[in-house]
């Protein structure tokens, strides 16, 4: 494509010159004008690799100028000799065709005397043409460096996010792990293989960006079990998701947070426990999950953050910032009948049904 319009642009060329000769010289008929530029059009066409090569191996930047622009200037005079020299031949070839030869020296120098100033001009504007291409290509290569920075950038802090939940949501855990070990041994060894279930989940997502809905629900599934032994009848679970939006992809440990979130403050304060319900579905091509509770609202504390809720929700809010921006919907929301509304809908995940 490049050589393509290249070529194009010294037919244009080749145009122009034979518009100027017919215009400059009385008495010269299109056809003799067209026969005179356009070999000088084509021995341009074959030249141009040389003053191509030489801008990029010898770029005019500050400190190199002088240097670079000298050597320029006498490779410009040699590609004008060079194309006088490729010029004539073809002019010479064109009258020896017609029967009309001419004497080599005499041609050369007339063509050489004529154009060296127009092939000096000419040289230039291809240099000239290679540094803004050269100027582009690093303004496109910087563009690329810091989108890549970006995205490093983005990754390092879903990172710090991540490994800032993994110890909250261990400690949590262990705890719950200390109160059964007093409580009842058995079922607390039995609560430490489920935990080393879910770390290897755990481990299994590290490093990716996004991963099934089902994987996910299997993570939160292996935790309800630990809380499950924990609260026994006290808490109520139902996971109600379309087998649709099972295939959608989510970032990894996302629902975890929130749901661990619910059952802290939504469901442990209830003497008589309470119920915990998760949702999936798909609409216009986007997923919303959503975690309910029948507990007291929103919570308070000095622990929490503005909105009273801790660590676990504020990381999920960076997080789905820090992947979606502005393309994802996170909110909070008091239900009617009592409880809270953890609601998350997150962009291009499903094609609609």
């Amino acid at each position: 494509m490049r050589w393509s319009l290249i070529t194009l642009c010294w037919v244009v060329w080749g145009l122009f010159h034979a518009s100027r000769l017919r215009i400059d010289i009385p008495g010269v008929t299109w056809g003799t004008a067209l026969n005179y530029a356009f070999p000088d059009a084509l021995v341009w066409a074959l030249l141009t690799p040389v003053p191509v090569f030489l801008a990029r191996r010898y770029p005019l930047r500050p400190g190199r100028f002088l240097s670079h622009g000298s050597r320029h200037l006498v490779m410009a005079l040699v590609v004008g000799v060079v194309h006088s020299v490729g010029d004539t031949l073809l002019t010479l070839l064109q009258g020896w065709l017609a029967g009309e030869p001419s004497a080599f020296g005499d041609m050369f120098f007339h063509l050489f005397a004529y154009s060296i100033h127009i092939n000096i001009i000419l040289y230039a504007a291809i240099v000239g043409i290679v540094h803004i291409q050269m100027r582009a290509e690093r303004s496109r290569q910087q563009e690329r460096q810091a989108v890549a920075l970006r995205a490093q950038l983005s990754e390092a802090r879903l990172e710090v996010l991540r490994m800032q939940l993994r110890p909250h949501f261990l400690f949590n855990v262990l705890n719950t792990i200390s109160g059964l070990m007093g409580q009842d041994p058995k079922i607390g060894q039995k609560v430490v293989r489920q935990l080393g279930d879910l770390l290897r989940g755990s481990l299994d997502s590290r490093g990716r960006r996004e991963i099934l809905l089902r994987e996910e629900l299997e993570f939160v599934r292996a935790y309800l079990e630990i809380e499950q032994v924990r609260f026994g009848e006290r808490l109520e679970i139902r996971i109600d998701v379309e087998d649709q939006a099972l295939e959608s992809r989510v970032p990894p440990f996302i629902l975890q947070p929130i749901i661990e979130n619910a059952v802290r403050h939504g469901i442990a304060p209830r003497p008589e426990g309470g119920r915990l319900q998760v949702t999936g579905t798909c609409h216009n091509g986007r997923l919303e999950l959503q975690v309910r509770d029948n507990g007291p609202g929103l919570p308070s504390g000095p622990s929490g953050d503005q909105n009273g809720v801790g660590i676990g929700i504020a990381n999920t809010r960076a997080r789905l910032q820090e992947l979606y921006g502005d393309r994802h919907e996170f909110r909070m929301e008091p239900v009617p009948e009592g409880g809270l509304q953890v609601t998350m809908v997150l962009p291009g995940q499903v094609k609609s049904p």
